[in-house]
C-alpha cells in the first residue's frame, strides 16, 4: 500500500485525555460540550449543572496530555503556551488541564492563577520573549476539586451579578485575572458591600501597585465623592497601562468634580476626552456620563437626548430617570420632572436622589408641603444609615414646615441637624430666621430669637442686618429707649449722625426700610445735599433738615426697591407713583417749616406760607428728577428718561398747582390755616 499521512502520538494523547475527561466529570455536576470553530486555546468547554437544571454558567478548558508522571514536589511541571494561557484569559475562570497518562490522573489550575505566577516572574530579563511558561501543575482533578470548581463558578456568577457591574463603564478592569488572587477577590467583595474606605486603608498598607488595583481604588475614591484622589488613582494606572477603560473612569471622575465645583473648564475637559473615546464600546453608562458632563455645561437638549438614548439601552436604570429629571428641571418643566422621578422611584424606591429631588420639586413648584417633608423624611432617614451629608435635607425639611407654620416641627428638624452638623451656618440662620418668624405668632419665641440675634450682635458688631432684626422685634416690645440707642447706632455704622428727635418722628418701618437700602441712600446724598437747598431758602435747625432729608430718603429707598425689578417700559408708571408721593411730602415739610409760628401774627404766617408756595414745589421737583435721573443711571437706563418723563407727565405739567393743596394742609395742620385765610390774606 502507497505512504499514507500517520496518526501522531500526540493527536492519540489529546483524544485519549478528551475520552478520560468525560468519565471523569460527574453528570450531576457538569456537562461537556465540545467548542466548534477550530482550536485556538479551547478544547472544551464545561457547563455547570445545578439542581438537575443547566445554567449556562460555563468555563473554558484547555486539556493537554503528557508521559510524565508527578515528580517528588508532587506536582507534574508543564510548558504551557503563552498565547493559549493568553487566550484562556479572556474569559472568567477559564482551566488549564494537563492529563499523565502513566498515572491516569488530571492535573488542573486556574488559567489566573496560572497567569499571576507568571506575572510575579516576569520582571526576570531571561524570559522576555520567550513563547511558553513552565508551570508545575500540583493539584489532582478528584472529587473534591471537581466540587470546588462548581462551587467557584457558580459563587463567581452571583459574585459578579452583586458587582452589578453593567452599571459602570469600569468592569473590564475590576474583572481582570486578578480575580484569582485571594486579596483582591476579598476587595471586590468589599466593594459590593459598599466598604470604599477599607478597601483604600487595606490597599495603602498593602503597598500593592497595579493599573488594575490602582483603578479600583479610584473607583472607591469615587464612590465617597473624593474627585481628587479617584484623579490622582485613574491618573496613575493609565501611567502603568493603556485602556480606553481607564479614560471612561477619568471622564466619570472630571465629570463630577466639574459638577461639584461649577467648574466650565473641567467639564469641557471631561466632554472633550469624552468625545476621542466615543468610537469605543459605547453603551448606556457612557451615554449616561456624558449626558451628566452636557447637563453641567448647560447644554439640555443635547443631554436630553443622551438620557434617551441610555434609557433605550437600559429603561430600568433609575439614575437615569432621575437625572434625565434634571433637564426638566432647567426647563421648568416641572409636570415632566415629576413624573421621571415617579419612574425612578418606581424602580426604585429608596433612591435617595430621587427622594429629594421629587421632595424639593413639590415643595418649591408645587406648594405640595405634606407631601415634600414625607419624601424629604424618607431620605433623611436613608442618609443617617448611609453616612450621606444631609445638611441639606435638614434645611428643606424646615423651610416646608415653615410654610405650612409649623414652627415647632422646623425648629426640631433644625435642632436635629445641628447635632449632626454642628455649626452648620446654613441651618443656624434658619433657626434665627424660624424664631423670628414664630415669635410673631408666638411671644414664647420672642426672647430666645432675641437672645440669639443679641449674642450674634456681639459677635458682628458691625452686621446692620441683625441689627435690624433687632429693631423689629424691640418695635413690638415698645422698648423705647434701647430703640433709641439701636437706631443711633445702625446709622452711626453707616456715618449717618441723627439727632433723637428726628428718629422719634419717625416710625419704625420708615426707619428699617431706609436702612435696609442706606448703601444707596448715602452714594446719591454724597452729590445730592437736600439740605443745602432748604437752608438757602429757609431758616432751619438742622434737626429739622434731617426730619426732612430722612422722609425724603425714605421715598427714594422705596424707589431704589421698586427699580430693581422694573422693566424700562413700566418706568413712566413707577416715575408718576413717586411723583404723587412727593406730592405728599409738601404738607409734612409745610408741617416743620411753619412750627415756630405758631404763636406769631397773621402777617407772619401769610408771608411764611406764601414764600413756601412759591419755593417749596420747586425745591421737591428737583429733589424727584434727581433721584429719578440717578437711580437710572445706576440701574443702566437712559439718563434722558427723567426729563422725557418730565415733559409728558401731566401730573408734573400742573405741579405748582397741584403742590398748593398739600401746602395748605400743612399749613392747617400746624396753624389752622385755611384757603379762607389765604384768600382774605390775598384781598
Amino acid at each position: 500500500m502507497d505512504r499514507l499521512p500517520q496518526i501522531h502520538a500526540s493527536h492519540l494523547q489529546e483524544k485519549n485525555s478528551i475520552q478520560q475527561l468525560e468519565n471523569v466529570l460527574p453528570n450531576h455536576l457538569f456537562i461537556l460540550r465540545g467548542e466548534d470553530g477550530g482550536d485556538y486555546g479551547v478544547d472544551r468547554i464545561i457547563e455547570v449543572i445545578q439542581d438537575g437544571n443547566v445554567t449556562n454558567i460555563r468555563s473554558h478548558v484547555q486539556v493537554k496530555s503528557t508521559g510524565k508522571q508527578a515528580g517528588r514536589s508532587g506536582g507534574i511541571q508543564f510548558s504551557v503556551p503563552i498565547s493559549t494561557l493568553n487566550y484562556l484569559l479572556n474569559s472568567l475562570n477559564s482551566l488549564f488541564l494537563v492529563y499523565s497518562e502513566r498515572e491516569n490522573q488530571f492535573y488542573w489550575e486556574w488559567a489566573g492563577t496560572i497567569a499571576l505566577k507568571r506575572q510575579e516572574l516576569k520582571s526576570n530579563p531571561k524570559r522576555l520573549g520567550e513563547k511558553t511558561f513552565s508551570y508545575t501543575f500540583s493539584s489532582k482533578l478528584d472529587s473534591q476539586a471537581l466540587k470546588k470548581i462548581h462551587q467557584r463558578l457558580v459563587n463567581d456568577t452571583e459574585f459578579i451579578k452583586r458587582l452589578n457591574l453593567s452599571k459602570s463603564p469600569f468592569k473590564k478592569i475590576i474583572i481582570t485575572e486578578l480575580i484569582h488572587d485571594r486579596t483582591y477577590r476579598d476587595y471586590l467583595l468589599m466593594y459590593t458591600e459598599g466598604k470604599f474606605e477599607k478597601i483604600i486603608a487595606l490597599v495603602k498598607e498593602s503597598l500593592i501597585d497595579s493599573p488594575a488595583i490602582n483603578s479600583l481604588v479610584s473607583l472607591c475614591y469615587y464612590n465617597i465623592y473624593n474627585y481628587e484622589e479617584a484623579l490622582k488613582y485613574i491618573l496613575r494606572a493609565e501611567k502603568q497601562e493603556h485602556d480606553d477603560a481607564f479614560q471612561k473612569i477619568k471622564v466619570a471622575i472630571l465629570c463630577e468634580k466639574g459638577i461639584k465645583e461649577n467648574s466650565r473648564e473641567t467639564l469641557e475637559q471631561a466632554k472633550e476626552l469624552f468625545l476621542t473615546i466615543e468610537g469605543s464600546d459605547c453603551g448606556w453608562m457612557d451615554l449616561y456620563n456624558y449626558g451628566n458632563i452636557l447637563t453641567g455645561l448647560e447644554e439640555y437638549e443635547e443631554a436630553e437626548s443622551c438620557y434617551k438614548n441610555a434609557i433605550n439601552l437600559e429603561p430600568k436604570e433609575p439614575m437615569i430617570w432621575k437625572n434625565l429629571s434634571n433637564i426638566y428641571k432647567h426647563q421648568k418643566k416641572f409636570d415632566q420632572e415629576v413624573e421621571c422621578l415617579d419612574v425612578a422611584l418606581s424602580l426604585d424606591e429608596n433612591l435617595i436622589e430621587a427622594l429629594i429631588c421629587k421632595g424639593l420639586s413639590l415643595g418649591q413648584n408645587f406648594s405640595r408641603f405634606t407631601e415634600s417633608i414625607l419624601l424629604l423624611e424618607k431620605s433623611l432617614d436613608i442618609s443617617k444609615k448611609s453616612m450621606i451629608n444631609n445638611s441639606s435635607i435638614f434645611y428643606w425639611i424646615s423651610c416646608f414646615y415653615n410654610e405650612l407654620k409649623q414652627y415647632d416641627k422646623s425648629l426640631l428638624r433644625l435642632e436635629d441637624g445641628l447635632q449632626y452638623h454642628p455649626g452648620n451656618k446654613y441651618l443656624e440662620n434658619l433657626k434665627l430666621r424660624t424664631l423670628i418668624i414664630a415669635s410673631e405668632y408666638n411671644v414664647d419665641y420672642e426672647q430666645k430669637a432675641l437672645e440669639l440675634l443679641q449674642n450674634i450682635r456681639l459677635k458682628y458688631p458691625n452686621d446692620l442686618s441683625v441689627k435690624l432684626e433687632i429693631l423689629k422685634m424691640l418695635s413690638r416690645k415698645k422698648s423705647t429707649i434701647e430703640l433709641l440707642s439701636l437706631i443711633t447706632e445702625c446709622f452711626q455704622i453707616q456715618h449717618y449722625e441723627l439727632d433723637p428727635d428726628t428718629i422719634m418722628s419717625m416710625n419704625i418701618d420708615e426707619i428699617v426700610f431706609i436702612l435696609q437700602n442706606m448703601g444707596a441712600v448715602a452714594e446719591f446724598r454724597e452729590k445730592n445735599n437736600i439740605g443745602s437747598l432748604f437752608f438757602k431758602e429757609y431758616d432751619v435747625s438742622i434737626s429739622e433738615i434731617q426730619k426732612i432729608e430722612m422722609k425724603a430718603n425714605f421715598l427714594f429707598s422705596s424707589l431704589n426697591s421698586k427699580m430693581r425689578c422694573t422693566s424700562e417700559i413700566d418706568l413712566p408708571v413707577l416715575f408718576e407713583q413717586h411723583s404723587k408721593s412727593f406730592l405728599d411730602l409738601n404738607e409734612f415739610c409745610t408741617e416743620i417749616l411753619v412750627a415756630d409760628l405758631k404763636n406769631g401774627t397773621i402777617e407772619e404766617k401769610a408771608d411764611r406760607i406764601t414764600h413756601i408756595v412759591t419755593t417749596l414745589p420747586e425745591i421737591l421737583l428737583i429733589e424727584l428728577s434727581r433721584e429719578n435721573g440717578w437711580l437710572l443711571q445706576k440701574y443702566g437706563h437712559p439718563v434722558e428718561l427723567a426729563d422725557k418723563f418730565i415733559r409728558n407727565s401731566s401730573l408734573l405739567k400742573d405741579w405748582f398747582n397741584l403742590c398748593l393743596e398739600p401746602i395748605l394742609r400743612g399749613a392747617n395742620n400746624v396753624l389752622k390755616w385755611t384757603k379762607e385765610d389765604s384768600k382774605s390774606q390775598d384781598n
